[in-house]
């Protein structure tokens, strides 16, 4: 039964409009993350009232969908150990071949994954000869392979930039205390 006149009140609200409900409060979400939190500027931008709009700026829903989208925001721009070491490794690692399809062309969607990254630099260059057939050449030049592999071996302790010894504090206090021996003439 969806409505019982004993309870009083409205009808409770039908799944369709529930649903729409939820698409309009998503709609207010969008638009207050992308008006910098301002409601009213929501509100106009959806063509909602400001009264409405405060309303959803304090409702649970519209609440829990703003902070789980700043959450993903955060989590996306995350800058962490592994993701750093994955970015050193496409430097590293890929190499031209990579980036070339089978016919020793530039693979433009190549160049748009993960392994464009490795490219600092493409120079396009177009030249016609005496028939009018256009000849395109691309260069490409790719980030300092070495640079990245001395800092993955850094990472992995391969290579060290100090040396630590071990004991120096023991060694230390011997030779303060054979030193003191000699000046004491012992």
């Amino acid at each position: 039964m969806l409505f019982d006149k004993s309870h009083g009140g409205p009808h409770p609200p039908l799944p369709l409009t529930m649903l729409l409900s939820e698409m309009r409060r998503d709609a207010f979400v969008v638009e207050m993350i992308s008006n910098g939190f301002a409601a009213n500027k929501a509100a106009k931008t959806l063509g909602i009232s400001n009264v409405t709009a405060h309303k959803w700026k304090h409702d649970p829903y519209v609440l829990k969908a703003i902070n789980e989208a700043v959450k993903c925001h955060r989590e996306a721009k995350a800058i962490t150990a592994d993701r750093i070491l994955r970015e050193y490794a496409l430097l590293a690692f890929t190499s031209l071949p990579d980036l070339l399809d089978e016919n020793g062309q530039v693979n433009i969607m190549a160049l748009m994954g993960p392994n464009g990254a490795a490219v600092s630099e493409m120079v396009t260059t177009e030249t016609a000869d005496a028939e009018g057939n256009v000849t395109t050449k691309i260069r490409l030049k790719l980030h300092d392979k070495k640079g990245a592999l001395d800092s993955l071996a850094r990472n992995q302790g391969l290579l060290r930039d100090k040396v630590e010894i071990e004991g120096l504090d023991a060694l230390a206090t011997e030779l303060k205390a054979a030193r003191e021996r000699v000046e004491n003439g012992k």
